[in-house]
């Protein structure tokens, strides 16, 4: 294809993500504003639900109307796979799992899109073996938000592997325990108040410093080799 060509693809592809995103933020506002003044039962829990749907239906519209290659979503269905497989290999060891490692390095490997849709989509699919349920939304959100951000922040070039021990440490208390916590707090009480948030997110921490350590602990072992792999499939299938 013509690099003139490729330049307006991108730049078409780029206009409508942000058109997507915003509508999504203008919904997510919009549902707010409902939970707020309309007086019904549970009001913020139906609101929040809706805007993970806000949050995730952008990318994956923009995933389909990107037109992937069939090599690259054979590539993304695998790490889908690989970070499912791994979720469910540990699960004898609550919390102390490497999935959030595997979307991070999907992040970084594939862009923040697919690393989006891999981490959401990680989560829908081992839920299926873990429990399917309110929460799933929260975590695909969370996940999702986990592998967009890993690849936005570290780049095919230059990436060290102390940044990304650091990001992934960090991202199970800011991303994954702050979202997949207001789950909890909206289940257990329909008027959300500080004194709740405050009990739930306290009793978050341990199972989200477990988590963080695993996730520290599989990038040391898998993100070298595995970023090396796929960047050889890249090459070669020139994905």
């Amino acid at each position: 294809m013509d690099k003139g060509v490729k330049d307006i693809t991108k730049e078409s592809g780029a206009r409508r993500d942000a058109l997507l995103f915003a509508a999504g933020v203008i919904c997510s506002v919009g549902v707010m504003l409902w939970a707020g003044f309309s007086g019904v039962d549970r009001a913020y829990l139906y609101a929040v639900i809706l805007i993970c749907f806000f949050v995730l239906a952008p990318f994956y519209i923009s995933f389909e109307k990107g037109e992937p290659y069939a090599r690259e979503i054979v590539l993304v269905s695998v790490m889908i796979a690989l970070a499912v497989a791994g979720r469910a290999a540990f699960f004898w060891a609550p919390q102390f799992k490497p999935i959030i490692a595997i979307v991070i390095i999907s992040g970084i490997a594939l862009g923040a899109r697919n690393g989006f849709v891999i981490g959401s989509m990680s989560a829908f699919v081992s839920n299926f073996f873990f429990g399917q349920g309110p929460w799933t939304p929260f975590q695909m959100v969370a996940w999702g938000l986990i592998g967009f951000f890993a690849g936005v922040f570290f780049s095919e070039k230059g990436r060290s592997l102390l940044p990304i021990l650091i990001y992934g440490a960090l991202s199970c208390f800011v991303l994954h325990g702050a979202i997949t916590d207001i789950w909890t707090v909206l289940s257990i009480t329909d008027k959300p108040n500080l004194g709740t948030v405050i009990t739930v997110y306290s009793a978050g921490l341990i199972p989200d410093l477990i988590l963080a350590i695993a996730t520290v602990v599989f990038l040391l072992l898998l993100a070298v080799p595995i970023l090396k792999k796929i960047k050889r499939v890249q090459e070669k299938y020139e994905i």
